[in-house]
């Protein structure tokens, strides 16, 4: 009915998923080792490790998403869904593709829009995987690298141009224009399209 109530649920639902999610931990642990006491092979074993590790980086988003106050206008879920697209198209480990996306979600200029194209946050995603992808490098890095660009537009023309992306003095002059107006969205498009 109010704010001050509003806060109050938040913040108990937030420490009961955190408890909730160390139960999981410690009942996960547990079963590992009954596994192991009755000769459960290394698969199993590495099954419940996988599943703990999810949770792990499943409560990471979910902790920089409230951090940064929802900015990248995206959802847990939503992160974790797109982490499984990447990895279908591109086979890279989904939980790592999230890693990424939890990074790129500190930076709190590069979030999904209404309207077509708009959604700068999913793009970003994938740029900086295909970026990975491409040059070798790791996703969290790349993630991080297109995050700075996209925060700061102008600096990050320079940035991404250190780092093997080119622009046109059309694109370049079209990006200084945009952010001198306050199109910082204008801006991010262009650098993604690159």
């Amino acid at each position: 009915g109010n704010a001050k109530g509003a806060q109050k649920a938040f913040g108990d639902l937030e420490r009961s998923a955190s408890k909730s999610g160390a139960k999981t931990t410690k009942a996960l642990s547990g079963i590992e080792s009954g596994l192991v006491g009755l000769g459960v092979g290394a698969a199993a074993i590495g099954s419940f490790k996988a599943f703990e590790e999810s949770e792990k980086i499943a409560r990471q988003t979910e902790a920089v998403i409230k951090s940064t106050g929802g900015e990248a206008q995206v959802t847990s879920k939503h992160v974790a869904d797109l982490a499984g697209e990447m990895s279908a198209l591109g086979g890279v480990d989904d939980e790592l593709v999230q890693q990424g996306s939890n990074m790129l979600l500190t930076f709190t200029k590069v979030r999904n829009e209404v309207g077509k194209g708009n959604d700068i946050f999913d793009r970003a995603t994938m740029a900086a995987n295909n970026y990975a992808a491409a040059t070798g490098s790791d996703v969290v890095a790349a993630n991080k690298l297109l995050g700075v660009s996209l925060q700061d537009p102008l600096k990050g023309m320079t940035k991404l141009t250190k780092a093997g992306v080119s622009f046109t003095d059309q694109q370049k002059a079209q990006v200084r224009a945009m952010v001198a107006s306050g199109d910082t969205l204008g801006a991010q498009k262009i650098i993604l399209s690159e």
